[in-house]
């Protein structure tokens, strides 16, 4: 099975607690990724893949 080109390849998951996320929570959204990551809490979270 393909997958979508909507699917990220790698997503976060929290390790660090930071605005409405928690230890554990993962965020799949590449916007939300990419926003993340350029951000000041991308330490926070580990990349994993999809």
């Amino acid at each position: 099975m393909a997958k979508n080109d909507q699917t990220p390849a790698y997503v976060l998951v929290v390790v660090l607690p930071f605005g409405d996320y928690q230890r554990g929570d993962r965020i799949t959204d590449q916007p939300t990724i990419d926003k993340v990551l350029a951000g000041e809490n991308a330490h926070h979270c580990h990349k994993v893949a999809a």
